[in-house]
């Protein structure tokens, strides 16, 4: 049997981890974080009980670049081209995407309208049955950039799309704050939020047909087709606080509430195109109290109701 030979430089036989603790998420190095591979001198700080190199000549070092290697790794394009990569993937990394469902409820009551639109030389009566309806289930995007680890702003949008009786936008812009507050492990997030929306719900009231070309607030109407619908225009702050768990390197799950606090609310009646491109169709908004808008029965945002409170699920991407 052919004996080998070798040397042991350092056993471990006596570990202490009292004093150690898991790094602080902050300072954690996260999956798409750029790393660099540097060489510098070796210095006695930082290696504690560690003098084997003290007495090394790194003139005289056994390893040696050759000079096509040493010209490869340290000429100024090379390092150069190294640094702008770096700074391209870290900003990069600090994009993310959510997706989700949200609920709110957006609840119109059953009535029969009687409402007439006078604009000038014509004359609309729109008589409309509506129903009971619910429509209480939004699909969310989000899309954000972390300034560090822990704030962060985006952009956010919720639509309808399961209802056609009712219409629904909701856009945000905000700032996040988020804490860790898992100190093993994947780690689990509080966050808190602050949020500026514009957001709008309408009620349809079902398509016309238009006899003749009209002109009202500057605007030409001369589609043979025109619908209306009616609802609410809100301008809201709004807090909203979460948790967000990662579940794996680049996703996460996330659950929050929120509740709109309303800076300013408008009653929109509109009178929409249906006819012609997509770019060319006209739409025009009137208040509640038009001068040409008469409601023969009772006002139909008395049975239309948008709830202010909120709460969802998302998923996170990076």
């Amino acid at each position: 049997m052919k004996k080998k030979y070798s040397s042991i430089e350092y056993i471990t036989t006596d570990i202490k981890s009292d004093s150690i603790h898991p790094i602080p998420y902050e300072k954690q190095l996260q999956f798409f974080d750029p790393l660099i591979t540097r060489a510098d001198e070796y210095n006695k700080k930082g290696w504690t009980d560690y003098t084997i190199l003290d007495k090394v000549d790194t003139a005289n070092s056994k390893f040696q670049f050759t000079i096509d290697e040493s010209t490869e790794i340290f000429k100024e394009h090379t390092k150069a081209k190294s640094v702008r990569a770096m700074n391209l993937i870290s900003v990069l990394s600090r994009f993310h995407y959510d997706i989700g469902l949200s609920y709110r409820q957006v609840r119109k009551d059953a009535v029969n309208y009687d409402i007439s639109f006078h604009p000038k030389g014509n004359l609309f009566a729109i008589k409309h049955k509506q129903k009971n309806i619910d429509d209480n289930i939004l699909v969310q995007t989000r899309f954000g950039y972390k300034l560090n680890k822990n704030i962060d702003v985006f952009y956010q949008e919720s639509i309808d799309l399961f209802n056609k009786s009712i219409s629904i936008n909701e856009r945000y812009l905000g700032i996040e704050f988020s804490k860790n507050i898992k100190r093993t492990g994947l780690p689990l997030f509080f966050e808190a939020s602050l949020m500026y929306s514009f957001n709008n719900y309408y009620s349809d009231l079902g398509k016309y047909d238009n006899p003749m070309t009209f002109k009202y607030n500057e605007k030409k109407i001369d589609s043979r087709v025109i619908s209306f619908d009616y609802g609410y225009k809100y301008k809201s702050v709004i807090p909203q606080i979460a948790l967000s768990k990662r579940i794996s390197r680049v996703f996460s799950m996330k659950m929050y509430f929120s509740y709109d606090i309303h800076l300013r609310s408008d009653k929109i009646f509109r009178i929409k195109e249906e006819k012609g491109g997509l770019f060319s169709k006209e739409k025009i908004e009137l208040k509640d109290n038009d001068k040409n808008l008469y409601f023969n029965n009772n006002s139909p945002w008395d049975s239309f109701d948008v709830g202010n409170a909120q709460f969802g699920l998302l998923i996170r991407f990076l």
